[in-house]
């Protein structure tokens, strides 16, 4: 098959596309396909029959490019053949239109453009993001920091205040010792807000018991 030098098929009512396989017939040097009703496109394998010398293709209803080799220059071979076109003016048909193709380069062009667009924005968001941030950072830590007088929630929770208190004199160990007075004894104790404050444990009365934190009173001082 490969080497086939000669095909002729006119006048066989032959319809569809041509067969791409026809142009890797290397060794094809006459082609005769008028009077059917082929349609479509012409194969691009045509462009490989260098060695075509003679070719109709006329009264078909082919389209598109006519392949720029030697066996096409009559214009015999191709007539009415309307939709055909050809760059080359030797054929005397219409020019092949490149709209398609820069329709192609245009639409790639136009993705690759917002993809660039949309890359930037991201990341002029993001340095916008961070020069915020660090100025919020840096006005909080300028920013004067309210003392909390732990004394200040003894109303609302004294049985917390009485934990910080047994926790800042180490249960009340001789070690945080000051003094004493005609009441009680006084211990230093250190507060989680890391306030130093005079304790004051009351002695016990003789009708209760000091450990009911309800008895317990604090004298307390910077």
């Amino acid at each position: 098959m490969r080497n086939l030098g000669s095909l002729s098929l006119s006048q066989n009512m032959l319809i569809g596309e041509i067969p791409s396989l026809i142009g890797e017939l290397q060794n094809l040097e006459m082609l005769n396909l008028p009077h059917n009703n082929l349609s479509g496109n012409i194969p691009h394998t045509f462009d490989n029959l260098i060695g075509l010398t003679l070719a109709d293709i006329s009264h078909n209803q082919l389209a598109g490019p006519l392949p720029n080799i030697r066996a096409f220059p009559p214009f015999e071979a191709f007539q009415n053949s309307e939709d055909l076109c050809s760059n080359n003016v030797s054929h005397h048909l219409k020019p092949c239109s490149s709209n398609g193709k820069k329709a192609n380069k245009f639409s790639l062009l136009t993705i690759t453009l917002l993809i660039v667009s949309a890359f930037l924005l991201l990341f002029a968001l993001i340095i916008v993001t961070y020069f915020l941030f660090q100025i919020f950072i840096k006005r909080k830590s300028k920013a004067p920091k309210a003392k909390v007088n732990l004394f200040s929630i003894w109303a609302h929770d004294g049985e917390l205040l009485y934990e910080y208190i047994i926790q800042g004199t180490d249960n009340f160990d001789p070690k945080n010792y000051i003094g004493a007075g005609g009441y009680g004894t006084v211990y230093k104790a250190k507060l989680p807000t890391g306030q130093v404050v005079a304790v004051k444990k009351l002695h016990s009365l003789e009708d209760g018991d000091m450990a009911d934190l309800k008895a317990f009173k604090v004298r307390f001082m910077l």
